[in-house]
């Protein structure tokens, strides 16, 4: 990390395509430093390559294991407009993209994210991750009921299908169906009887 940032700093212009920057951005764990050294990289850049938005991609990754959402959500949105592909990559991105809103508090602009995400038929584990995303930030009991069955309906063997069923719970007793909760409550603990959400559901 030292030997590449004595270089990065030795240098008046620095390229995109520069091998060492993509080792700087692997081993740097300061992203303040990383943050001004991909904003001098996209000013001083015509056309931008696979290369930058492979370098914005990890630093959106690590600005999201790091909880520095706002460096994240800076980047994210400059990936959503400058790295418009429909190739797996780019959905994983804004996969991240929207993470990072959700995680700064910014949900209707996650959905928005998502949304578009969804429209470009991504594949269905990408596209699952960003439906159980999406159905954790709905406001709307109704949205939720709907949106959970039709998950569980499709990925019941899903590692947070008890995560949706729990949310699905709640929504339906916000809504006064306090029989079908009940009814609910005895599904789950028999489905998800190992699930350490079952109080929570009991609870409900």
């Amino acid at each position: 990390t030292k030997l590449a940032n004595d270089y990065i700093q030795s240098k008046e212009e620095i390229s995109q395509d520069d091998k060492v920057i993509k080792f700087y951005f692997h081993t740097e764990s300061d992203l303040q430093k990383l943050d001004i050294l991909l904003d001098k990289i996209y000013k001083n850049t015509d056309e931008l390559s696979s290369k930058f938005h492979t370098l914005n991609y990890m630093l959106m990754e690590k600005s999201l294991l790091a909880d520095q959402y706002e460096i994240g959500v800076k980047w994210g949105d400059i990936y959503r407009r400058e790295a418009k592909s429909k190739k797996p990559k780019y959905i994983k991105g804004l996969y991240l993209y929207s993470c990072l809103l959700y995680k700064a508090n910014r949900s209707a602009i996650s959905l928005s994210v998502i949304d578009n995400a969804l429209k470009d038929k991504p594949s269905k584990k990408i596209a699952n991750k960003l439906k159980l995303l999406r159905i954790a930030q709905l406001k709307n009991d109704f949205q939720i009921i709907i949106e959970s069955k039709n998950f569980l309906k499709n990925n019941y063997d899903s590692t947070y299908a008890d995560f949706i069923f729990v949310h699905m719970v709640q929504a339906y007793r916000n809504t006064g169906k306090k029989k079908r909760v009940e009814q609910l409550k005895e599904e789950f603990k028999k489905d998800f009887g190992d699930s350490i959400l079952v109080d929570t559901v009991m609870g409900i």
